[in-house]
């Protein structure tokens, strides 16, 4: 395989072997957003991963921990917008 094929099939095996791990792990941008969750961090925070991708990672923890601290559930922690990040 080459090119895109090959990208797509290194990225899946990526995100087979890290949603196989029995503790919960978050990817996070420089500004500490989260780029990714798998399994195992979707059950600690009970959401599934779209609901934790784009988050501040620690407006998820704190959230998660403590309750949010305006009352908010986690689908209305504001998420980064795509201009930030240019």
């Amino acid at each position: 395989m080459a090119g895109p094929q090959a990208a797509v099939a290194e990225r899946d095996l990526a995100k087979l072997l890290l949603n196989s791990l029995d503790f919960g792990l978050l990817a996070l941008d420089q500004d500490s957003h989260i780029l990714f969750a798998n399994r195992k961090a979707c059950e600690i925070f009970t959401a599934d991963a779209k609901q934790l991708v784009g988050h501040a990672a620690g407006e998820v923890l704190i959230s998660r921990t403590r309750g949010s601290p305006s009352g908010r559930p986690i689908g209305s922690i504001r998420r980064r917008r795509a201009s930030a990040r240019s």
